[in-house]
């Protein structure tokens, strides 16, 4: 179940599936080893794996209980471990991150991480779960960032925010539409937004931020921009037109996830709500 070398090279024959059956077969409740799902190696996912060190990070990562480097025993090859606090997997929390990059595992993209394996079900004396996720080796962006306040650098040039943030819009628009990185890119060179892949799940991430932009290096020009940790991401109906915001093609999901989202108050919240109907109401006469 590991694999590093390509997007498209080696990479297990994960098929989406629905949230619903996700969490079923995620119920802490239950014996998760006796699940084909979750039954990734002979043996609990965490004795596959040495910690080499605690990986750098910014100011993030106030939902994990640590990220580590960590060493493929068999492969030696290296990937993360983000570990998982306890009350966000029998909050049922995390399963939503792993069933969408499950969803994108079925079809990688350079600019999503790729899960290699989890842990969900921890013995007694280990309290969290894990994720194992492709190891990108510059780190993340607001690391950067700040190295580069510390030592007082700045960039030459605008081209290194230019390349984050088409990065960045092509993951965006991979997770909403499943569209592929070079269909994106082409379509985005003749003025074309992303075209939606018939039967996709469109997730919508909900947490970005620096550093949950992390750099895989290829070399400086090419080194692509990999969009990872969504903090519970939405897969899945109901939506609602009416919620449509400017700009953005209905139907969106319902105001109660834009309450997560930009975290406003609920009147103000409120009075945006109603503005978004009021102009959908009036691009439907």
């Amino acid at each position: 179940m590991i694999w590093t070398t390509s997007p498209t090279e080696h990479s297990p024959p994960f098929l989406p599936i629905s949230p619903d059956q996700f969490a079923e077969a995620h119920d802490p409740r239950k014996d998760l080893s006796l699940n084909p799902m979750v039954h990734l190696a002979d043996q609990s996912p965490c004795h596959e794996f040495t910690p080499i060190q605690k990986a750098i990070q910014g100011v993030g990562g106030a939902q994990n209980s640590g990220i580590l480097i960590t060493l493929h025993n068999s492969s030696g090859k290296v990937y993360i471990e983000k570990r998982i606090p306890l009350r966000l997997i029998t909050q049922g929390d995390i399963r939503r991150e792993v069933c969408a990059m499950q969803q994108c595992s079925a079809q990688p993209h350079p600019n999503i991480v790729r899960l290699i394996t989890f842990e969900l079900q921890s013995p007694y004396h280990i309290p969290h779960g894990s994720l194992w996720l492709q190891h990108c080796e510059l780190g993340s962006l607001d690391a950067l960032m700040l190295r580069y306040m510390r030592r007082g650098h700045h960039l030459a040039d605008e081209s290194f925010m230019w390349k984050v943030f088409f990065g960045l819009a092509l993951a965006i628009a991979y997770l909403h539409t499943g569209s592929s990185e070079q269909d994106t890119r082409e379509r985005a060179h003749v003025g074309k937004g992303a075209k939606m892949v018939a039967g996709w799940n469109p997730i919508i991430h909900r947490d970005l931020k620096p550093s949950n932009k992390i750099l895989s290096l290829l070399d400086w020009y090419s080194s692509p921009l990999v969009l990872t940790n969504g903090a519970l991401p939405v897969t899945h109906p109901p939506t609602r037109a009416e919620y449509a915001v400017p700009l953005q093609s209905a139907p969106v999901y319902k105001v109660t996830v834009i309450v997560s989202v930009c975290n406003s108050p609920q009147k103000q919240l409120k009075a945006k709500v109603l503005a978004y109907q009021s102009i959908q109401q009036q691009r439907s006469k």
